[in-house]
């Protein structure tokens, strides 16, 4: 961690409670990926489900409080206020993306990513333009103006692979065609995906949630798209990778699409973890945005239902690589933002 610390003086900015570890070297990449809705027990109900977990193979272990949103509204986080967190530093309300409590737009991180040179990235099996991946590049009131995301999205700039759902968001307005004209590259389909060739990349994959459609790329060959064009970056890279079915199944209380959910999570998170094991200078983080159902489970690996909504339990975080120590222990959702800004300062 000396050479972090050493780039938190040389820009002027501290990380409270950063403790410098002499010989760590800086991250060039920093891969995030959410499992949203994601607690303790989702994890330990994809391990009883199958042996040998990717999850289990990051060294670093620590917990997040995601807490209230900034206004009060509720006692628990949504995505779109947890998100926010990460990505700006600041707690805002339940529903807004990449905005303070009066809606003023907030600095995202990966706007920041983005002004620092690296190449940047959303992969999602949620719409494209959802709160989570939204609050990274985007600043609106309301997670629902996925229009207003969108085009956040192109006219600012980046980011430079955006993969997932929501293509019924981008065929109407013209918005599709306001992307190629911004020089972006159009999938549909795995064989568009694969025939894409350089640029900027757009890939839609359903008209809705990508895991509703009836065989989408796995998250897993998605991240592995994202990574192939990233890392051509000689700068390095920032990647936001999301499943969201785990959310969507916990809400539900429906444990085999949980279960479902948690193998396209490890299967993506596998081809991370080897991307970060050939490159060391990848910081790997992994994560829930906040607590989906209050589930439980039992010594005969029944899964139990406490709530069909988000609770207060902690969130775990999993990390390997420059920088991971600063992730263990109990910290507030808001520190994420000062590691990856330490790792990738502006």
């Amino acid at each position: 961690m000396a050479a972090l610390a050493a780039v938190l003086v040389a820009v002027g900015c501290a990380v409270p409670g950063f403790l410098p570890s002499a010989g760590s070297p800086q991250a060039r990449s920093v891969i995030l990926i959410s499992g949203d809705g994601m607690g303790p027990a989702h994890i330990e109900a994809a391990r009883r489900d199958r042996s040998g977990l990717e999850l289990d193979r990051l060294t670093e272990r620590g917990r997040m409080v995601s807490g209230p949103p900034a206004d009060g509204d509720r006692t628990v986080t949504d995505s779109a206020a947890a998100a926010t967190a990460w990505s700006t530093g600041t707690r805002t309300s339940n529903g807004s993306v990449g905005v303070d409590p009066d809606g003023d737009p907030l600095p995202t991180f990966g706007r920041a990513a983005e002004a620092a040179g690296r190449a940047t990235g959303l992969v999602t099996t949620a719409a494209v333009t959802d709160a989570s991946p939204a609050a990274f590049f985007a600043s609106v009131p309301d997670r629902t103006l996925d229009a207003r995301i969108a085009r956040q999205y192109v006219d600012g700039g980046g980011p430079d692979v955006v993969l997932g759902g929501g293509r019924d968001v981008w065929t109407s307005g013209g918005l599709l065609d306001r992307a190629r004209a911004a020089g972006y590259r159009y999938a549909d389909d795995a064989a568009a995906l694969d025939a894409a060739g350089d640029g900027k990349l757009l890939g839609l994959f359903a008209d809705g949630e990508l895991w509703r459609s009836g065989s989408p790329p796995t998250l897993a060959t998605l991240t592995t798209a994202a990574l192939e064009r990233l890392s051509a970056d000689p700068d390095g890279f920032f990647l936001f990778v999301e499943e969201e079915r785990v959310d969507e199944a916990s809400h539900a209380n429906d444990g085999d699409a949980v279960l479902a959910a948690m193998r396209n999570l490890d299967a993506a998170v596998g081809v991370a973890r080897a991307f970060a094991k050939d490159h060391p200078d990848t910081l790997l983080i992994v994560t829930g945005d906040h607590e989906t159902g209050g589930l439980s489970v039992d010594g005969d690996a029944g899964l139990r239902w406490s709530t069909g909504d988000h609770t207060d339990v902690p969130t775990p975080v999993l990390a390997v690589g420059p920088g991971s120590d600063q992730l263990t222990g109990e910290w507030p959702n808001t520190r994420l933002h000062d590691v990856l800004s330490a790792v990738i300062p502006a």
